[in-house]
């Protein structure tokens, strides 16, 4: 199975995790001495940190869209250079003002991150691999966050290093892949063809259905307990069961919906944490409102997530959506 060439593109997704978070916890590992520079309390960091949710959880969902409309690799490689980018002009900065829109374009550039992985990978694997894909590929992204620390001085020119073999190795569908076989997009497409109930559906069906909000709800809880629980064993389920509830040509969109919800936690979580550690002085309650959020999560999945009946509703005025 690991032959297959679309193991080669999931491997430069998995890279491309890495290279993402490592982007996105450089400021983490420097926050001490970027808060003594600059004079910034714990709740004024707080906000910086929110800041880059609020151009992230918007451009989840535009990017998504983008990726079901002009092709999930070309959105890739645009945000790819655009993280990169700011992520460098971080080291421009000269106080609160400018690196807070520093890090909300920062959070625009790797928004689309998530639902153009899921696209591609809709595109590219089998419905039977998918799970395992979602896995492997996700396992970049707290790896990336892992080695952050020492590796942060070194980042800057590596999204541009990944870029140049990702434009040379990848295509938007492996039929389009000249080395491939013939054999292997058959494989993808018999396999969504076998797998495919009721008829095609367009996006505003999808984003109507109490399955893909319970989930983005669940996300949205499971995000805000982040800093407690263990949201890598639950991040890469949710997109299984966009995978698994939403025909290929939407797969961007709504996982792009289901995500851009779950983030809008980010731009309140960390101004929220900031503030009761510093009047607090302790993490103590931001440890008992995560434990308190994520079991709600819980219930939410497991009481409202069920199949979508792509078979009803078949009304003209609904495919006219």
């Amino acid at each position: 199975m690991l032959s297959k060439w679309r193991w080669e593109m999931a491997s430069l997704l998995f890279l491309a995790g890495i290279i993402n978070y490592l982007d996105r916890a450089a400021l983490s590992v420097q926050a001490p001495l970027a808060s003594r520079d600059l004079h910034l309390g714990s709740g004024t960091l707080g906000f910086i940190f929110s800041s880059f949710f609020l151009g992230y959880s918007l451009s989840n969902f535009v990017g998504g869209w983008a990726a079901d409309r002009i092709g999930a690799k070309r959105v890739f490689s645009m945000t790819m250079v655009l993280w990169s980018l700011f992520c460098e002009l971080t080291a421009a900065l000269t106080g609160f003002a400018s690196l807070f829109v520093i890090r909300v374009i920062f959070g625009v550039g790797e928004g689309p991150l998530c639902s153009t992985m899921n696209k591609l990978l809709n595109n590219w694997f089998p419905h039977k691999e998918s799970g395992t894909a979602i896995r492997f590929i996700n396992c970049g992204t707290p790896l990336g966050g892992a080695i952050a620390g020492p590796l942060v001085g070194l980042i800057a020119p590596l999204g541009i290093i990944w870029l140049s073999f990702w434009t040379a190795r990848v295509a938007e569908r492996p039929a389009a892949h000249l080395p491939i076989s013939a054999a292997e997009p058959n494989e993808v497409v018999s396999d969504y063809a076998c797998s495919a109930e009721g008829p095609a559906r367009p996006l505003g069906f999808y984003l109507r259905q109490l399955m893909v909000i319970a989930t983005a709800a669940a996300g949205t809880l499971g995000l805000m307990a982040a800093a407690v629980f263990f949201p890598y064993l639950t991040g890469s389920t949710y997109w299984a069961i966009v995978q698994d509830a939403v025909r290929g040509k939407n797969v961007g969109g709504v996982g792009g919906f289901v995500h851009a919800i779950a983030n809008c936690t980010g731009i309140i979580g960390p101004a929220v944490t900031g503030f009761i550690v510093q009047y607090s002085g302790g993490f103590t309650g931001t440890f008992v409102l995560a434990g308190g959020i994520a079991v709600v999560g819980v219930l939410a999945v497991s009481q409202l997530v069920r199949p979508i009946a792509l078979g009803r509703m078949a009304s003209p005025a609904v495919a006219a959506d």
